[in-house]
C-alpha cells in the first residue's frame, strides 16, 4: 500500500519487520512489557525526586521498554519513494527491527516515517542507524527519541524539562 494515497480508513500506519534471521545482530525477544507497572513506578517518580533521563533509562530497563526511534518528516511528494527505501533497507537488516509509515492526512502535507532500534542505550547501534538512513538518502532533519516517552505521556516542552529528543541531526 503506498503511503501517499493510503488513506486513515484503511489504516494510520503502515509497518514492515526486519525477519529475524537477517537482523544486524542478535536481539533479545523477550515478554511484552507490563505497562500498568510502568505507569505505577512511573506516578511514584514524578511524584518524588521527578524524572531525569538516568531515571527513565532505568524505568525503560526494567520494564523491558527500551526500543527507541528515528523521525523523519517525508512531504507527501516523495513519500512512496521514500517508504519503499525504508521497507527494503528494513527487510534486509540495514536500519533497526522495525519500521513505519503514517498514512495520506487531509491536514498535513508531510508523513512520518519511524525506524525503530532494538535499545536507546545502545548508541553504537543509534549512530549505524542514522549513517545507514542518511546513505539512503535522508539528509532533511532526524529526530531520535526513546520509545517509552510515549506510554509515558511525554512529548516536548513537558513539564518535567525531559529532553525528548535524544539525538537530532
Amino acid at each position: 500500500m503506498p503511503p501517499a494515497t493510503t488513506s486513515p480508513g484503511q489504516a494510520h500506519w503502515l509497518c514492515v519487520q526486519c525477519p529475524r534471521g537477517v537482523l544486524h545482530k542478535p536481539v533479545p525477544y523477550g515478554d511484552p512489557p507490563n505497562i500498568s507497572a510502568l505507569l505505577q513506578d512511573w506516578s511514584a517518580l514524578i511524584q518524588g525526586a521527578g524524572p531525569n533521563r538516568d531515571s527513565v533509562a532505568f524505568l525503560a530497563t526494567k520494564h523491558a521498554l527500551v526500543s527507541g526511534s528515528w523521525v523523519a518528516s517525508v512531504h507527501r511528494a516523495m513519500i512512496d519513494e521514500a517508504w519503499a527505501v525504508v521497507c527494503r533497507a528494513t527487510l534486509s537488516g540495514q536500519l533497526g527491527v522495525f519500521s513505519r509509515c503514517s498514512t495520506r492526512s487531509l491536514s498535513s502535507e508531510h508523513h512520518m516515517i519511524h525506524v525503530t532500534t532494538w535499545s536507546f542505550l545502545d548508541v553504537m547501534d543509534v549512530h549505524r542507524v542514522r549513517q545507514q538512513l542518511q546513505s539512503l538518502g535522508f539528509n532533511e532533519a532526524l529526530t531520535y527519541r526513546p520509545d517509552i516517552y510515549n506510554y509515558l505521556g511525554v512529548y516536548p516542552e513537558n513539564r518535567w524539562g525531559l529532553q525528548v529528543a535524544l539525538f537530532t541531526v
